[in-house]
């Protein structure tokens, strides 16, 4: 019998797998993918930060971690510049360091956690922007082949909080390197409503890049947990979006914070949605709701919770809002199940 080895999620829940490795290089990926394949009869899964994953107590395979990081210049001109990541690299950190040299385009996007590989998979957003944004291509290695293959902006499929390797995570391949266009003028995007609220009665014409990045900073401090300090992945839940029709034909508007987007619809806050359900800093079996921000939950337990009790309260929240508003939340956090295989929880 393989004893099995405890594996890092930043939802910090009980979670065990029968092997772990980390990958560096594409010749390292290469091997673990094989062996996987040889030893535990199915592909390894593949982890970047682990910090939007709710993963079972038990994994039956091998998890790989994509550690290949750096930034390289590949092109410029006199207004942009094109990145080359590596997809193991710390996201914050790649934020962190555009705004020391000057580039704009991801600053609204600090202090989410995870890695620049697992950005793309999700199409992370924050404060009115996405990575779609400011995204070029990447590279991902395919099984099939041998090779890496570039995806292009057109090939990711981007959505809300969404893309093709979400849609097709065990076939489509391994995000590898990440290509992003960033612009060397300023062009600050301060209209998301918490932002305005923040610089309400600034000169914006003298506000910097570093403004904008520390503002942002401020707010998610504020708003949600650290993850190096507690257990979480960040936002629970996704913002639904609604065409201008089903809004005006809720059950109930009372109280509701939202936002019109450019395409039309209507964008709400699930974390509004929740509050006005009664979740604000709800517990029950060492999982809690956010006081500040209920999209958030919290494990306080550490180590001693598993995912279906996150799941049992996710649940019944997700029931709260359809009662009262007729909205359906979904999960933002890929549920994985033994397998590896991703769970459907609509």
């Amino acid at each position: 019998m393989t004893e099995g080895i405890s594996v890092f999620n930043t939802m910090r829940l009980q979670s065990e797998a029968l092997e772990s490795v980390d990958v560096w290089c594409l010749d390292e990926l290469k091997k673990a993918w094989y062996r996987s394949l040889e030893q535990w009869g199915r592909p390894p899964l593949i982890l970047g930060g682990a910090s939007n994953v709710i993963l079972p107590k038990s994994y039956s395979g091998m998890i790989v971690w994509v550690r290949c990081g750096g930034v390289r210049r590949v092109f410029e001109d006199c207004e942009s510049m094109v990145l080359e990541v590596g997809a193991g690299h710390g996201w914050h950190d790649l934020v962190s360091w555009s705004v020391d040299q000057g580039l704009c385009g991801i600053e609204n996007l600090a202090l989410i956690p995870g890695t620049v590989g697992a950005a793309c998979v999700q199409n992370i957003g924050a404060y009115g922007v996405s990575l779609s944004d400011v995204f070029l291509s990447c590279d991902v290695w395919q099984s099939t082949t041998g090779d890496c293959v570039k995806f292009s902006k057109n090939d990711c499929c981007f959505g809300y909080r969404d893309s093709v390797f979400k849609q097709n995570r065990l076939s489509i391949g391994v995000i590898w390197m990440v290509r992003l266009v960033l612009k060397k003028r300023s062009d600050l995007n301060i209209r998301y409503p918490r932002l305005r609220q923040y610089f309400l009665g600034s000169d914006e014409s003298k506000l910097t890049l570093k403004h904008v990045y520390d503002a942002v900073v401020l707010i998610r401090s504020l708003r949600l947990p650290d993850v190096k300090k507690m257990g979480t992945v960040g936002s629970f839940f996704i913002n639904p979006c609604l065409s201008q029709e089903a809004f005006d034909g809720m059950i109930n508007h009372e109280g509701l914070e939202y936002i019109l987007m450019s395409d039309g619809r209507v964008k709400l806050f699930a974390g509004n949605l929740l509050a006005l359900c009664g979740w604000r800093g709800y517990n029950e079996s060492g999982v809690r709701a956010c006081y500040q921000n209920p999209i958030v939950l919290i494990n306080k337990n550490g180590g001693g919770v598993v995912a279906d009790q996150v799941l049992c309260l996710a649940k019944r929240m997700i029931l709260s809002v359809w009662r009262q508003f007729g909205i359906k939340l979904l999960i933002e956090p890929m549920v994985l199940n033994q397998m590896g295989d991703l769970v459907d929880l609509r």
